[in-house]
């Protein structure tokens, strides 16, 4: 696992024990030798259009932000030329160059390739006008609740404020489990003048039902952030919120989250069971304990629809 554990990998594993093998163990390069590797790299660079949608509205809003901490003036427009020429680009990249292609190159204008243009499923009222039009009006929405919230005033004032932080390096938010780094990649988090940790979190999607009194990943995605300002700086639990932002519908929804002990005991407690299952399949594939054939297929075929690693799955199924 080379020490390290985030959200997002417990997530692949609790989907579907192969794609794991394939995103995090699998020894496949772009220059492997052995066919399938180099297959299995190219594969694991594949996003869905949703996914892709998410990237491109995530990136307009931190540069947004950055904007709005420093001030800039009049930066709505530029931003929008920027994300439609890439989109643009990227789009037209990805529909070139194909990992099914005899050319089997990713080196393509856009460094995009679309789990739909790859298999060969776009939607028939879908091209790059239609995501630029929805990631535009992401955005304008975005913007007015941004204004709505007073966070333009929040961020600039903020005594520390962190923009998508890369989730790698020194500087890289944070902190240990028993000896296994947790990487955390917030969207936004502030300090405020008044010592308060605020941690965001960006959906594209509109906000989802799930049962009552259960946790859903996305809220334990947030309570695994607010353990960061406490554990690696000693921030009082009681001056940590978190808040879900859904962008998707006709209005923003936004949750908030507070912690306090019996969460923090909780959420550590589903991060250490994580951590040793992912420890389990690690250890056993790099000490060959464990091969592909151990790692077993989704339950659910529903989580085979998007994923980037089907086409090898229908192969050992010979489907």
């Amino acid at each position: 696992m080379g020490t390290t554990w985030s959200v997002s990998r417990d997530q692949a594993l609790q989907t579907c024990e192969r794609r794991y093998y394939f995103q995090y163990l699998a020894p496949a390069k772009i220059n492997s030798r052995d066919e399938t590797l180099r297959e299995i790299a190219l594969l694991k660079k594949l996003k869905n259009i949703p996914m892709w949608q998410g990237e491109l509205f995530h990136s307009l809003v931190a540069d947004y932000l950055q904007g709005v901490r420093q001030r800039t003036p009049d930066l709505h427009l530029a931003l929008l030329n920027k994300i439609k020429a890439r989109i643009k680009r990227e789009w037209e990249g990805s529909a070139s160059t194909l990992v099914r292609s005899s050319a089997r190159s990713v080196n393509n204008s856009g460094n995009v390739t679309l789990f739909e243009h790859e298999y060969n499923e776009i939607p028939i009222d879908v091209d790059y006008i239609e995501v630029t039009h929805r990631v535009e009006n992401l955005f304008w929405q975005f913007v007015a609740w941004v204004e709505d919230q007073g966070l333009v005033r929040s961020i600039q004032q903020a005594k520390n404020v962190w923009i998508e932080p890369q989730m790698f390096g020194p500087q890289a938010p944070g902190f240990e489990v028993d000896g296994i780094k947790v990487l955390i990649k917030v969207d936004l988090a502030l300090l405020t003048c008044d010592e308060q940790f605020e941690i965001f979190d960006w959906k594209t999607g509109a906000l989802p039902s799930h049962p009552a009194g259960a946790m859903s990943q996305a809220e334990f995605q947030v309570a695994v952030y607010q353990l960061w300002p406490h554990l690696a700086f000693h921030h009082p639990l009681d001056a940590i919120q978190a808040h879900l932002v859904y962008v998707g519908a006709d209005s923003i929804s936004q949750q908030t989250f507070d912690i306090d002990q019996n969460v923090l005991a909780y959420t550590l407690g589903l991060v250490r069971r994580s951590i040793a299952q992912v420890l389990f399949y690690d250890n056993g594939y790099q000490n060959a304990e464990l091969s592909l054939d151990d790692f077993d297929f989704a339950a659910a075929p529903s989580a085979c629809q998007k994923c980037s690693f089907k086409r090898l799955c229908q192969r050992t199924l010979e489907i």
